[in-house]
């Protein structure tokens, strides 16, 4: 599957707060970051450890109205860290494997609005 293409057929939300994400490898956190972006199929964070390509984790957020999003994702992407910014290391991650009512609650999270503004890419 194309996610690139998915991504922007979907659009991604940018969160109107600071949102965070723990990245956790058998229920112990390794990462905590910030969502930059957010769809259907993955998600931007910004980490302050640089995490490989093809690693996955678990994915763990919690929603504004105490809802959790927990998926399993894989790094896609990462961005070498700038000198100064340690604390801002750009990755991408693709969801693999997410239950159908954790999907539900995105879905209807990213429609109504909630999480942020949409961004069609």
């Amino acid at each position: 599957m194309d996610y690139d293409f998915v991504s922007r057929r979907v659009g991604r939300a940018v969160p109107s707060t600071s949102v965070t994400v723990a990245l956790l490898e058998d229920n112990v956190p390794v990462a905590y970051g910030i969502v930059r972006d957010l769809s259907e199929v993955g998600a931007c964070i910004m980490t302050d450890i640089l995490l490989k390509p093809g690693a996955n984790f678990q994915f763990r957020m919690s929603f504004f109205g105490g809802e959790i999003l927990e998926v399993t994702a894989r790094v896609i992407w990462s961005e070498s860290p700038r000198p100064g910014t340690a604390s801002e290391i750009p990755h991408g991650l693709e969801f693999t494997d997410i239950r159908e009512s954790h999907l539900t609650n995105l879905r209807d999270i990213l429609e109504t609005g909630a999480f942020g503004v949409k961004n069609a890419q």
